[in-house]
């Protein structure tokens, strides 16, 4: 799993591509990182952390609105990711980047006043480390936001993909295992008590709805057909064969639709 990620986050292409979908395809009105945004308690004058930044979903909005002499720093552990957002900070004086691991953060005790790990603590090989170092970060009073989906995203897509992998004898992906399943809406919280004395959690109902076929299999080509440990062939055919059983459903029913719940926990560091 270790080489799949990071070949599927050498580089920003895969993770804008789903983001970009998500904006063009979702009905809700506000779209989620506004959303979030908008629950967090900011004065403008911050200091930030976005740990696990990715492409800048949350990094630039939450620069915007750090007005009044507020920082932003983002972290990843993709160089591929960093280097492509240095290209679109270079005109942002209080955005920052450093490449580093989440699990090991190199900044001093109580640094920032928030600390954000949004779709990112899933994908850590130790959870309670990654967050154990978010909290050792965070000053007293501080805020955590974690983003991340529910174990219900997409079922829509994924019993397709499960039929198609059984159908062929392909590998099967363990849910609870891979991707949301081990850091969830669900069970999120059962990490944050550990550290955090408050936390409560946020979250926004929405769907996907596609006229077409083709946005969905650019969005299941671009990471979840790599569940389970398929090789390039498997993928090559699970792909083909999703599309088709698509095409039909889209065919019969005039759309395809894919339903999802994400949210955030928002947690307190209290004072001692």
């Amino acid at each position: 799993m270790k080489h799949r990620l990071a070949e599927q986050y050498r580089d920003d292409r895969q993770l804008e591509l789903r983001r970009q979908i998500h904006l063009q395809y979702s009905l809700s009105p506000v779209p989620f990182v506004d959303w979030t945004l908008d629950k967090l308690p900011l004065r403008g004058d911050e200091r930030i952390l976005d740990a696990g930044c990715g492409s800048g979903g949350w990094l630039f909005p939450m620069a915007n609105k750090l007005s009044c002499g507020g920082e932003i720093t983002g972290l990843d552990l993709s160089p591929g990711m960093i280097e492509g957002l240095r290209k679109k900070a270079d005109q942002s004086s209080n955005i920052h980047l450093v490449i580093s691991d989440l699990q090991t953060l190199p900044f001093k005790a109580s640094s920032f006043d928030i600390v954000m790990a949004n779709f990112c603590l899933y994908h850590v090989p130790n959870i309670n480390q990654a967050i154990a170092e978010l909290y050792r970060v965070l000053r007293p009073g501080g805020y955590l936001m974690a983003a991340t989906g529910s174990l219900s995203n997409y079922k829509e897509l994924t019993t397709i993909d499960r039929e198609c992998r059984e159908r062929w004898g392909f590998p099967l992906v363990d849910e609870k295992e891979e991707g949301y399943g081990r850091f969830s809406l669900e069970n999120g919280d059962e990490y944050l008590r550990q550290y955090f004395g408050w936390s409560e959690r946020y979250i926004l109902d929405d769907v996907l709805v596609f006229l077409e076929a083709e946005p969905i299999i650019d969005y299941y080509a671009s990471g979840m057909v790599e569940r389970g440990g398929t090789s390039a062939g498997q993928r090559t055919t699970l792909i083909t064969d999703v599309n088709r059983i698509i095409r039909h459903e889209i065919d019969t029913r005039s759309s395809f639709t894919l339903r999802k719940s994400a949210g955030f926990f928002l947690a307190q560091k209290l004072f001692n």
